[in-house]
This record gives structure tokens, sequence and C-alpha cells, in this order.
């Protein structure tokens, strides 16, 4: 590691900041933000082991130099109270997780308007607000934003998302979001994982957000679980792109018959549409899924017979079909 100048490091390590049972977790958590402001304070020329420089010798504590890229491990704590707005002052940060932890309050994405961030996570916090219109402006150059399991996240997913052009994971599951999944999302065309699960998102009668997907020839992993779609599968979902791996659609009140184009993904692990309202037989073109293992069509109103198509799938370990007329 380079200490001048510090490119990067773990953050919580050179604090050494460890939590204490007996002491509230909102006490520390404003400890902590007195400590980062500090940091910002303060000038003291950074050398030698990152343990010693937190020796305080009775003066102040040292800065946070604005040219820390990566704020991490702090994850998995207790830390309680609002994320602290100084962290909007390190002017070279890319990296910044701080999820599972308790962060309450607004989400604010203003207190990240960092040119340079690449990636955040907050997830598993209880934080409350919507995705702001201008978010992809605040945050042009993200490629890695987590934001699921939050206390209230409502709203929509705005059209704008599309903005956010290097994005390459999104992550929005089990919130309170709501409206139309926007079309907008096919202009990302370097998104790999997209995770809409566990929300209240809707779509048009034409599930076109899925069409407009067809342009993320990255895109390995799309979980749209517990969305009340409402809609049939277009015949464009087997134009998903050849390298998805994971397509999970299941409780979503998914209608009509599964098209035989799904047989077009042939890198798919993972196919799960339970709990659906599914209807006629299993399309033969399965049996063009080489690679999968898991397959979950259970709770529907599929009827017909299983075919060899699916036993000699080579690869499968999983497939539950109950609750059918199959």
């Amino acid at each position: 590691m380079e200490y001048a100048g510090i490119k990067k490091f773990l953050i919580a390590r050179f604090l050494d900041f460890n939590m204490i049972d007996s002491k509230s977790f909102v006490s520390q958590a404003q400890e902590l933000q007195r400590i980062i402001h500090d940091f910002l304070a303060e000038e003291y020329n950074l050398a030698g082991n990152p343990r010693e420089w937190w020796k305080d010798s009775g003066a102040t504590r040292y800065k946070l130099y604005s040219s820390i890229k990566c704020v991490y491990d702090l994850e998995e704590n207790s830390f309680a109270g609002e994320i602290p707005k100084e962290i909007s002052n390190l002017a070279e940060l890319e990296e910044l997780n701080l999820g599972h932890n308790s962060f309450s309050g607004q989400l604010e994405m203003e207190n990240f308007n960092i040119s340079g961030m690449r990636v955040i996570s907050l997830t598993f916090n209880n934080l409350s607000g919507s995705l702001q219109p201008n978010m992809c402006s605040i945050l042009p150059n993200i490629e890695e934003l987590y934001l699921g399991n939050l206390t209230n996240l409502v709203g929509t997913i705005p059209h704008s998302i599309s903005n956010c052009s290097k994005l390459t994971r999104l992550e929005l599951s089990e919130n309170k979001l709501t409206g139309l999944i926007p079309n907008s999302l096919g202009y990302l065309t370097l998104l790999q994982i997209l995770n809409l699960e566990r929300n209240y998102l809707t779509s048009d009668s034409s599930l076109n957000f899925l069409t407009s997907l067809t342009n993320c020839r990255n895109l390995t992993f799309l979980s749209l679980y517990l969305n009340p779609l409402n809609s049939m599968l277009p015949a464009s979902v087997g134009n998903l792109s050849t390298s998805l791996r994971t397509f999970v659609a299941s409780s979503c009140k998914i209608k009509g018959r599964i098209p035989n184009e799904v047989g077009n993904l042939s890198s798919l692990l993972k196919l799960d549409l339970s709990g659906n309202n599914i209807v006629g037989s299993i399309p033969t073109s399965i049996g063009n899924l080489r690679n999968l293992q898991r397959f979950n069509l259970s709770s529907n109103k599929l009827t017909g017979f299983i075919g060899d198509h699916i036993c000699k799938l080579p690869h499968l370990g999983d497939i539950y079909l109950d609750q059918n007329q199959l």
C-alpha cells in the first residue's frame, strides 16, 4: 500500500473504531461522525503504519485526506443515526459501502455528490425517500448501486435512470417502489445484474420493458419476483442476453403461455416462473437449455405431458412442477 497520498485503505481499520456493547449505537455513530469531521478539519502529513497515525499525541485526530478512494469494511455493524454529510467532501471517493447497518433518515443522493463515485452500497438500512429524477446527474459515473432492503424507499424508478449509462449492477429489491418499470432501462447497455424483486412494480400489457432489456447484452441476472406484472411473457424474452444465467419472474401474476423463444436463452442456469397463471404445455424448446440446473414452474395451470426433453437435460438438479395439471 502507498501511504503517501492515501490512495486506498480500509477506513474501518484506520479508524480502529470498535462498537462497544455498553454504549448506545446512536452515541457511537455520532462519535464516528465527529471523527470524520475532525479528519476533514485538521491537516497532517501521513506516513508510516496507519495504526501509528491513529495514536493521538495530544493533538486532534488526523485528517481524512480528500484523496481517499474507497470507504468500505463498515458494513454489517450497528452504526445508527444519519449518514455523515461530510462524506461529500471526499472529492476522490469512488467506493462507499455502508450496508447492513442501522443508518436512518432521508436518502439524500446529494450526500454522495462526488463525480468519480463508482460504487454505493446502502442495503439493509433504515433509510427513507425516493429515487430522485436527477440522481444520475449527481452520480454520472456510478457503476454499481445497491439500495435493496431499505425501510421506506418509495416512488417510481425514474426514466432518467438511463442517464446512469455506466451502470453494471442495479439492486433495488425488497422496497416499496411502485409504477411502471421504465423502458429506459434498456439504455443501460452495460447492465449485468438487475434485481427488482419484492416491490410493487407494474408494466404495460406487453411487458415492453423486457423487450427493451434485450439491448443489455451483458445481462446475467434478472429477478422480477413478487411484482404484480399481470401480463403475458412476450416472445422477445427469447432475445434477452445469451449470457443470462438467472431469470426469475415468480409470483408476478403472469398469464398466457410460455413462449417457445425461451429456449433461446442457452446460458440459463435457473429459470423460475412459479406461482403464476401460466397455461398450456411446457414448450419443447426448454430442451435447448442444456446448462439449466434449476427449473421451477410449480403452482401454475400447465397441462399436457412432461416430455423427455426436460428429463434429459444434462445438468438439471432441481425441478419443481407440482400444483399444475400435468
